[in-house]
């Protein structure tokens, strides 16, 4: 019995290049600068700038070789190079409210789905249309 299937949407089902990023990171910054100022974290602006650049150069590097870390470790990069140990001084709760700043951008306005991919090619005994490069079924919602 399959559980759980994972896929990379990015760049895969959907078309958003590493470029696509830039165009989130304003969303983004000021997000994570809102939540880091609720929870009593001053953190200016121009610096979570500086970091975000730091942290893309640093993440670019380990997708070179093919690697990757989730989103808590893109947020957790940036906060590295803001101050090293600010990860480890965040109150409790914080960083999901970080990684739900850093993230909802995308999702809020999520790239255009791949108009050249294959339509799904069979149909399962329980009616849903899937294709073998996409085994969730075609019209529910997923959370990528």
């Amino acid at each position: 019995m399959i559980r759980a299937v994972t896929f990379d949407c990015w760049g895969t089902l959907f078309l958003d290049g590493p470029a696509a990023d830039e165009g989130y990171k304003r969303q983004r910054l000021a997000g994570m600068e809102a939540v880091l100022g609720a929870r009593g974290i001053a953190v200016a602006g121009r610096d979570l700038d500086r970091a975000y650049t730091v942290a893309g150069q640093r993440l670019a590097r380990l997708w070179e070789k093919s690697r990757d870390v989730d989103v808590s470790g893109h947020v957790t990069a940036v906060l590295e190079a803001v101050d090293p140990e600010l990860p480890g001084r965040l109150p409790a709760g914080a960083l999901d409210e970080l990684v739900d700043a850093y993230a909802c951008p995308a999702l809020r306005v999520p790239p255009a789905a791949d108009a050249g991919r294959r339509p799904p090619s069979r149909r399962w005994p329980d009616g849903d249309w899937r294709s073998p490069s996409c085994p969730i079924p075609c019209g529910r919602r997923v959370a990528c």
